[in-house]
């Protein structure tokens, strides 16, 4: 009788981290696109939109693809080759906008421009990380993070 195969593991959902800049790059994205829909015209709010959408859609695939990257195993491989098929597909599709008339590379660089604004925004927002705190001088956990990481000198006399 064959032995019975392990369950396969579902996929982890996304950290905390990860979702406030996802949330961040998108929010951003539109008060861009907004923007320019008041400044410049349907046009420009078009392609700042559209550039919005690449970088939202580029940082959920990119955490996704990193997270299967990252996590080792016999699928990594997979992982990487989706990462390839992603710059492909990334630079495919901004082609493809500009080619297309559908907007300017202006338009379409503001708008992927939400996404490092975006991805700071949300590390701001996102403060508990959980880490744990060092252990004392003797090994103990004090539960209590050490303000400073940074080894004193002997010279210095404190403690």
């Amino acid at each position: 009788m064959p032995e019975p195969k392990p369950p396969v593991a579902s996929a982890k959902p996304l950290d905390a981290a990860i979702l406030y800049a996802l949330c961040s790059v998108g929010a951003v994205a539109v008060v861009f696109a907004l923007g320019a829909l008041f400044i410049g015209g349907p046009a420009a709010g078009l392609g700042v939109a559209l550039g919005g959408l690449v970088a939202t859609l580029n940082l959920w695939f990119f955490a996704y693809v990193g997270r299967g990257v990252l996590a080792g195993g016999t699928r990594s491989r997979f992982w990487t080759l989706l990462a390839v098929l992603k710059i492909v597909l990334l630079f495919g599709a901004v082609w493809f906008l500009m080619k297309s008339g559908y907007t300017s590379p202006l338009a379409l660089a503001l708008g992927y421009g939400a996404l490092p604004l975006g991805i700071t925004i949300g590390a701001f927002l996102k403060t508990g990380y959980d880490v744990e705190p060092p252990p004392d001088s003797n090994g103990n956990d004090t539960g209590v993070p050490d303000e400073n990481l940074v080894p004193r000198s002997p010279e210095s006399g404190s403690k």
